[in-house]
């Protein structure tokens, strides 16, 4: 019987695999992230409430703003009521009541065009005045432009950096008009001027 010839084979063996510690970090930053998002997914179908309460903890309270009826009320308590009138010219006017909004003097009035042309109320010429001290507009909601006659119009006046502490005799000035003058026979600017006390 003839002998099977057997083959020589020589055992390779696998080439040596190099360590790449970069690759390795990036497979498992790719696998923490692949659980992370996997187990969000399955909170979220199978625990929305627990889903729901994760949300709540990562976004952070939002801080309550106050709203503009906010700020109005504490106008409104903290104000004073003064309701004088001033009817000298072409413009009626009211000083209704006067406070603190927002931090800034803040004067409510009502305007009326009582003569018989469309004109211009200067509320820009409103300031607050004590002793030696002078405030001046700031702005506010009033507009005093192309009044039409009989036209009555409201708004506040606001008035800039008159302190949170004033007190006593104060003079304010919501605006000016012009008047006819009779001793100058010409139109001349007049405040409209009111004294209280606060």
């Amino acid at each position: 019987m003839p002998k099977k010839s057997i083959a020589k084979t020589s055992k390779k063996f696998p080439k040596k695999v190099s360590f790449n510690p970069k690759l390795t970090i990036e497979v498992i930053v790719a696998a923490v992230a692949i659980l992370a998002f996997a187990y969000f997914l399955s909170t979220s179908v199978f625990y929305p409430q627990k889903a729901q309460n994760l949300k709540e903890a990562m976004v952070p309270a939002a801080v309550p703003i106050p709203a503009q009826a906010d700020y109005e009320a504490q106008y409104l308590q903290g104000s004073k009521s003064i309701g004088k009138v001033h009817n000298f010219g072409q413009f009626e006017t009211k000083l209704i009541r006067v406070g603190f909004f927002k931090g800034q003097f803040r004067a409510d009035i009502a305007v009326k065009n009582a003569g018989k042309e469309t004109a211009d109320f200067f509320v820009e010429k409103a300031a607050v005045r004590q002793s030696s001290s002078t405030y001046l507009y700031d702005g506010g909601t009033f507009n005093g432009k192309n009044f039409s006659p009989n036209e009555e119009r409201s708004g506040y006046v606001l008035y800039k950096d008159v302190p949170a502490g004033i007190s006593g005799s104060i003079t304010v000035v919501i605006g000016n008009s012009l008047g006819y003058s009779t001793i100058f026979n010409t139109l001349s600017s007049s405040p409209h001027i009111y004294i209280i006390e606060i």
